[in-house]
């Protein structure tokens, strides 16, 4: 006979693992914004999000030489037309790789624009689209968007064209009203006399700083809801483009710590620039996947979200078991609805099998010849 399992002494003092995890527990129950950040992490750690922007980080950086080439290409054709033109989009891509965009050849990738034919311009174009592709499967994942609701081939390359020239202009704008600002912060404070007075030019830093972050949002707005179609509500994916703004912005200011280390490293000696790229772009995955993942557990998506992933997890049980797919064929049909309660879907299923018990019994009761 073996010995009874020894059982824990109530009087003895909880392990430090334990404490952690009371105190943690005690925050998030305290403070809702601390609960909200934890369900970010989680659901982006259930979507297998480091993944996803390790797939997006590796077409990005096959796709970014084609993009500079291509913005070249069409910038040639817009310069040559609008000449005042050119500083805005250039700004725009030092403003999108801070301290990387000066380690480019530039004059090499425009010359080979400038040179290609409309063939090669359209190649520029296909391939350039590889990363929005792979971040755009990205974001569906995390919004657990029904598959029947992602479209085709076709409907998808049409959609990171549509989102390829959004993302210009929202750049272009951006820069452009940042820059605007900056200059009309700066002569306001020349025209006041009051440009050496102390803190005045924290004051400009931070305007710039805020403008930066507003752009930013708009720029991960415009991803989240062309790119990924999510269908959930505004503000939900506000928040998240919010979230991810504010860290890219945090990342723009450390760029030339993490830039210049990584190009400063003798190891990686010719392949620095390369390695710089796969980590700023890696960076920028990452950063948005986590801004889709505020924004899909919040109050407003939350539910909606959650009720699409069990959906999913429902139909892939029926793909791995087609004997009960009579069974589960009314769960799994169609996109859920947003508002579904499937706790009370149950609970009407349950009170309608109660009631078809109850009047067999009252038949029976009422005819003792029935059976």
């Amino acid at each position: 006979m073996s010995d009874p399992a020894p059982t824990q002494d109530p009087s003895a003092k909880p392990s430090l693992v334990d404490r952690l995890k009371a105190r943690y527990q005690a925050l998030r129950d305290r403070s809702a914004l601390m609960d909200h950040l934890a369900r970010t992490f989680e659901h982006y750690t259930a979507s297998q999000a480091s993944t996803l922007s390790g797939a997006a980080t590796y077409f990005g950086l096959l796709s970014f030489f084609p993009i500079v080439a291509l913005v070249y290409a069409i910038l040639g054709f817009v310069v040559s037309r609008f000449p005042e033109a050119q500083e805005p989009v250039l700004d725009a891509m030092q403003n999108v790789l801070p301290g990387l965009f000066d380690q480019l050849d530039t004059e090499q990738i425009a010359d080979a624009a400038a040179r290609a034919s409309i063939l090669g311009i359209l190649g520029f174009l296909y391939s350039g689209l590889g990363w929005l592709s792979s971040l755009r499967r990205a974001l569906q994942t995390i919004f657990a968007v029904p598959k029947g609701q992602r479209g085709n081939m076709i409907i998808g390359k049409v959609t990171d064209l549509i989102v390829l020239c959004a993302l210009g202009a929202v750049l272009l704008v951006s820069v452009a009203s940042s820059s605007l600002v900056t200059t009309l912060t700066s002569d306001l404070l020349d025209a006041l006399g009051i440009n050496d007075v102390p803190g005045m030019e924290f004051s400009a830093r931070t305007v710039g700083i805020v403008i930066g972050i507003l752009s930013s949002t708009l720029l991960f707005y415009v991803l989240f809801r062309l790119l990924g179609r999510p269908r959930l509500p505004v503000r939900a994916l506000a928040e998240g483009a919010l979230l991810a703004a504010i860290g890219f912005e945090l990342l723009k200011l450390l760029a030339t710590f993490v830039i210049g280390n990584t190009l400063g490293n003798p190891i990686y000696g010719p392949f620095a620039l390369v390695i710089a790229l796969l980590v700023w772009i890696s960076f920028f995955a990452r950063l948005t996947l986590l801004g889709a993942s505020w924004a899909a557990t919040t109050p407003a998506a939350g539910e909606v979200v959650a009720t699409r992933m069990a959906r999913e997890a429902e139909q892939a049980l029926v793909a791995l078991r087609p004997e009960v797919v009579a069974d589960h064929a009314p769960d799994v049909a169609g996109d859920p609805l947003p508002k579904r309660d499937r706790g009370a879907l149950l609970a009407g299923a349950a009170l309608g099998a109660a009631a078809v018990g109850l009047a067999v019994v009252l038949r029976k009761t009422a005819d003792p010849t029935d059976g």
